[in-house]
């Protein structure tokens, strides 16, 4: 059974299949749980994991400024400024799902195509919601004001000014912060998927290949296939 809870675990229930929702922020949060499983349960191993519903607990109004899967106890917890985000709510429930399926270490490689997966999920959960449009390929956009987004998907580089994100295995960064840089070396992965589904071509062409787009969907298709 889906529920949304307020604060922690023993917090009161603000939303939960068959019952109205508390509140706004609690309704609009349940309904992407819900649109979220609808739009990738047959394409996806969700409904492997969930059955017909998506029995997944979580738990708003953290006073944290971020949005995280905790497998032990198969639930998603959101601060402030996520909890009715549509890009993040998907990215961190495709995280449940990975956990239930492909058990990738969330660790160097495997743990930045876990990230990487759950970035795709986030865009193409945009496009059913919204059809292709320029923020397709941005994964939480305007998060924070004055932040474009969070991901550049088509262009990793934009990620971060700091530490760019990778888009290039022989440039990929090594090390052990960041679980082995899951965050970064993920725009490996989502710049793949951006290339496969539109016409395109590296944009610092560190490759020479210019790709014919096959589309979102079907792009989506071939990888979760593959996955």
């Amino acid at each position: 059974m889906q529920k949304t809870t307020d604060l922690m675990r023993n917090g009161p229930i603000l939303a939960e299949e068959g019952k109205a929702a508390a509140n706004t922020v609690a309704k609009t949060h349940f309904d992407y749980l819900g649109g979220i499983y609808n739009a990738i349960s047959l394409k996806t191993a969700a409904s492997r994991c969930f059955g017909d519903h998506p029995v997944l607990e979580t738990n708003l109004n953290l006073n944290m400024f971020n949005a995280l899967y905790y497998p032990k106890t198969n639930e998603l917890y959101f601060g402030d400024a996520f909890q009715t985000h549509a890009d993040v709510i998907a990215h961190e429930y495709m995280h449940a799902i990975i956990n239930c399926t492909a058990k990738l270490v969330y660790m160097n490689e495997p743990g930045a195509l876990n990230e990487a997966l759950s970035d795709v999920v986030a865009a193409y959960f945009d496009f059913v919601r919204n059809g292709k449009t320029a923020n397709t390929y941005l994964v939480a956009e305007n998060y924070v004001p004055g932040v474009e987004a969070m991901r550049f998907m088509f262009d990793p580089a934009r990620d971060s000014k700091s530490r760019p994100s990778s888009d290039y295995y022989p440039d990929r960064l090594l090390g052990d912060d960041d679980y082995g840089w899951v965050h970064k070396n993920s725009g490996i992965i989502n710049l793949a998927f951006y290339l496969a589904a539109e016409w395109s071509k590296h944009p610092r062409c560190n490759t020479h290949i210019t790709l014919t787009g096959i589309g979102i969907e079907k792009a989506f298709d071939v990888l979760f296939e593959s996955a």
